[in-house]
């Protein structure tokens, strides 16, 4: 895949939206190990966030790249768990394997599992938002309320 990225991304690319958990997973792990970087994070976290994540390889591989995305690029990552896609598994594993990556500082571990247990709540009432427009209006009223406290900018810690 380093002699040939763009084809390699293209051959993967379909594999995100299959309906087999092992197509699904090889696609998110392929990206993980290749293309966890600033031309791709955008793309691999659309790509995610329309993967059929039903079954447990599936969403574990999910979890495990959104780990690897948050060492490298911790805002947008965190900015793309926030807005609660995700279904409840992945986002907790997500969370989890986050917590447990040795690339991430205690304070950041610390922050991680007071968002966890503040994020059930806050996702229940996304939830209900009636549609997509409120739901970015949401999240961007969030956003500028994370802005004013300390928990706003993960990568200033």
């Amino acid at each position: 895949s380093k002699q040939y990225p763009k084809e390699v991304w293209n051959f993967i690319h379909p594999y995100f939206s299959s309906r087999k958990e092992f197509e699904i997973r090889f696609a998110i792990v392929m990206a993980l190990d290749f293309f966890v970087d600033e031309q791709h994070i955008d793309e691999i976290f659309l790509l995610l966030s329309k993967a059929k994540l039903e079954k447990y390889y599936a969403q574990m591989a999910a979890a495990w790249a959104l780990s690897v995305c948050f060492v490298r690029f911790p805002d947008e990552t965190m900015f793309f768990l926030r807005k609660g896609i995700l279904d409840e598994f992945t986002y907790q594993k997500a969370l989890s394997k986050i917590i447990e990556s040795r690339q991430v500082t205690p304070a950041i571990r610390q922050l991680i599992r007071q968002i966890e247990g503040r994020n059930k709540r806050m996702r229940l009432f996304f939830a209900i938002l009636p549609d997509e427009s409120a739901r970015q209006a949401f999240v961007r009223t969030i956003e500028r309320i994370k802005q004013c406290s300390k928990y706003g900018n993960f990568t200033k810690m």
